[in-house]
């Protein structure tokens, strides 16, 4: 695949829905069109989203009731989810929606997307902050990141509802999720039901996202200044993908060698690092760029890069990722 292409926006469009079993033999972005001006509410009921969960008794065979645990079970297909302690405290998937909406409401932001994944026991939304970041230098033209809130919750009494700031290059569609010290991109949402209360949580969550943010464009900054030549970007390549001491077989060797490669094609011919060329955010992009884009998505998801960043985005432990430990070794070259 080569590195200038024709990028889909890594969580779609509009209204997603994956069923279970059939995981992601469709593409992330297909389904329903959001109508202009619909709430995240009005879409998931015109979509079907809307629908309940119940906590039932568990039993094993033979009737005999296992009292610490309940099943999460789907109410319009009779699906169970989950099975989670007894003290699980149940979110509706309406609730959900409902903290998106008063998201949209508080800060003039607008929903981009929204659906279910595995047949429900993931759902999540997305919305489009009313904020861009533009760093203060860059060298041939303009720079320019949207950002996007993340919101998901998954039916498996592991993870609660939970909100992450997504900065994503406008020129490429790269997902630029990097670590600010000391600041979160993460964090829990309060399960309230009140109005008011969804109101000021959603400023809390605001909040926490323009501490982030404001962390985000300073590291930005400091990566473009931070000049990047090709020799150190072969030697990144390296670091990234090292040569064991013992080399365990000729075709592991051929697979790090095809993946520095494709690192240092990306580097050099991608027509999307015009203006960030030969700095460190250059490079940082680079990466991003080859690992969400050029490198291919496993084959469980029909090697669709879009579709497997959806599922990153709703895990409830990220992997580590090529991109986060080349930032990690782009601070320490400084």
């Amino acid at each position: 695949m080569e590195p200038n292409i024709v990028r889909r926006h890594p969580w779609g469009a509009g209204i997603v829905k994956v069923a279970a079993g059939d995981r992601y033999a469709k593409k992330a972005n297909e389904g329903l069109d959001l109508v202009e001006g619909e709430s995240a509410m009005q879409a998931a009921q015109r979509a079907g989203l809307d629908w309940t969960v119940t906590a039932r008794p568990v039993q094993v065979a033979g009737g005999k009731r296992i009292e610490r645990y309940r099943a999460i079970v789907r109410d319009d297909t009779g699906d169970a989810l989950s099975v989670v302690g007894n003290r699980y405290q149940t979110i509706q998937p309406t609730d959900l929606y409902e903290f998106t909406d008063a998201i949209v409401d508080t800060s003039a932001s607008g929903l981009v997307s929204a659906g279910e994944l595995d047949g429900g026991r993931r759902i999540f939304s997305v919305v489009r902050l009313d904020d861009e970041i533009r760093p203060a230098y860059t060298k041939n033209g303009d720079e320019t990141l949207d950002v996007f809130l993340f919101v998901a919750n998954r039916f498996d009494g592991k993870s609660s509802l939970r909100a992450t700031v997504f900065p994503v290059r406008e020129v490429c569609t790269n997902t630029m999720r990097i670590t600010v010290k000391g600041l979160v991109s993460t964090f829990a949402i309060r399960h309230v039901k009140g109005i008011k209360e969804r109101i000021v949580e959603a400023q809390h969550a605001l909040g926490l996202a323009t501490d982030y943010l404001g962390g985000f464009r300073k590291e930005i900054d400091e990566f473009i200044s931070q000049a990047f030549t090709d020799a150190e970007f072969e030697k990144l390549t390296h670091d990234l993908f090292p040569t064991p001491e013992k080399e365990a077989s000729k075709t592991l060797e051929t697979v790090r060698e095809n993946r520095r490669n494709g690192l240092l094609d990306t580097w050099i011919d991608s027509e999307n690092l015009g203006n960030i060329r030969g700095t460190a955010w250059g490079a940082i992009n680079a990466v991003a760029e080859w690992e969400q884009w050029v490198n291919p998505a496993p084959k469980k998801f029909g090697h669709d890069g879009a579709a497997y960043q959806l599922d990153l985005a709703t895990r409830r432990v990220q992997p580590t990722s090529v991109l986060s430990r080349a930032v990690e070794l782009v601070r320490a070259a400084r």
